[in-house]
C-alpha cells in the first residue's frame, strides 16, 4: 500500500465514467490520493499515480485489504456488468461494499444511487441500487448519495443515444425511439456539509430536440443532419426496462441544477459538450 499524508480515497469502478471521473477529480486535488478497488488492472490509471489494488466482490477478505487505511470512498456497483445483470446480485455486491468499508473504519462513503422504479414500471437496476443505499443508510456510516443523470458521453458511447448514418450514408440520422422529442433529460459531465445528503446532480435538463439544435450548430460545413422525431405516444408505447419513463425524467428542479453548480461551478454544459466532442458524435 502507498503511504501518503493525504487523505486516501477508494474508488470502485475507476475505470468507468462515474468512477473514472472521481479518480480525475482525486488526482487533480492536490489534498487527496486515490485507490482504485478494480474488477481488472489497469496500467494507464497505474501510470497517473493511482494505487491499484486487485480485489474481488466475491472475496470479502480483499475487500478489506483493498479499503485498509482508506479515509473515505467512492462506491459504484454496475448492474449491466455481464457478472451481475441481477437486482439480488448486484445488491449483494453492494452491500460487500458497504460491510467492508465499515469494518475497515472508512470515514466516509459516497455511494451512486437511483430512485426505487415505479410500480408501474418496474425496473431491476433501479431497485437493486435504491436497496443498496437503504442498507447504506442502515449501516450508520457517514455518507453521502449522489444520483446522477444521464451523462452527455451517452452520445459518444452508449448505442441506443449514438448517431447513425441513413442508408445511403449521406444524412446523419439522429432517431432515438426510446426518448420523447421534447421529454426533459436531466444531464451532467462530469465536504463535510454534505453528510447525510442525498444529492441528486445536474448539470441542465435538455430534451433531444435541442440536443440535435446544438449538432446541427456545430457539424462541419456540408454535414446534413435529419432528425427523425418521437411523439409522445410513440415513446409511451415503448417504455421497458431501461428506464426512460416521463416520470422519472421530468421530476427534476432547477434548485437540483442550482446544487450542481453550487458544488462544481466548472462543471459543462450540454452545447459546450457537443462543439467539443463533435468530431466523436458524428458517425463515420
Amino acid at each position: 500500500m502507498v503511504e501518503s499524508d493525504k487523505p486516501l480515497i477508494v474508488v470502485t469502478g475507476a475505470t468507468g465514467a462515474q468512477g473514472g471521473s472521481a479518480v480525475k477529480f482525486c488526482l487533480k486535488t492536490e489534498d487527496k490520493t486515490a485507490r482504485n478497488l478494480p474488477y481488472f488492472l489497469s496500467p494507464d490509471l497505474k501510470s497517473k499515480g493511482v494505487e491499484v489494488v486487485q480485489a474481488d466482490y466475491d472475496d470479502f477478505d480483499s475487500l478489506l485489504e483493498g479499503f485498509k487505511g482508506a479515509d473515505g470512498a467512492f462506491l459504484l456497483t454496475n448492474f449491466w456488468d455481464p457478472t451481475v445483470f441481477d437486482e439480488e446480485r448486484e445488491f449483494i455486491t453492494g452491500k460487500a461494499l458497504v460491510d467492508a468499508a465499515k469494518q475497515s473504519g472508512v470515514g466516509h462513503v459516497v455511494y451512486s444511487a437511483i430512485e426505487q422504479s415505479l410500480e408501474t414500471l418496474k425496473a431491476a437496476h433501479f431497485d437493486s441500487k435504491f436497496r443498496v443505499n437503504n442498507y447504506l443508510i442502515e449501516s450508520g456510516l457517514n455518507r453521502t448519495s449522489i444520483y446522477t443523470p444521464c451523462y452527455f458521453e451517452n452520445f459518444i458511447n452508449n448505442d441506443p443515444f449514438k448517431l447513425r448514418k441513413d442508408s445511403d450514408g449521406s444524412t446523419v440520422l439522429a432517431h432515438w425511439p426510446l426518448l420523447w422529442t421534447d421529454g426533459p433529460i436531466p444531464g451532467y459531465s462530469a465536504d463535510r456539509n454534505h453528510t447525510g445528503r442525498d444529492i441528486k446532480i445536474i448539470s441542465e435538463i435538455f430534451t433531444p430536440r435541442q440536443y440535435v439544435t446544438y449538432l446541427k450548430e456545430f457539424a462541419p460545413a456540408g454535414v446534413e443532419i435529419k432528425y427523425k422525431e418521437t411523439s409522445f405516444e410513440e415513446f409511451d408505447a415503448l417504455r421497458n426496462e431501461t428506464g426512460f419513463m416521463k416520470e422519472m425524467h421530468a421530476n427534476r428542479s432547477d434548485e437540483e441544477v442550482a446544487v450542481a453548480g453550487s458544488l462544481y461551478p466548472e462543471r459543462i454544459s450540454l452545447r459546450d459538450f457537443v462543439k467539443n466532442h463533435i468530431g466523436e458524435l458524428l458517425p463515420h
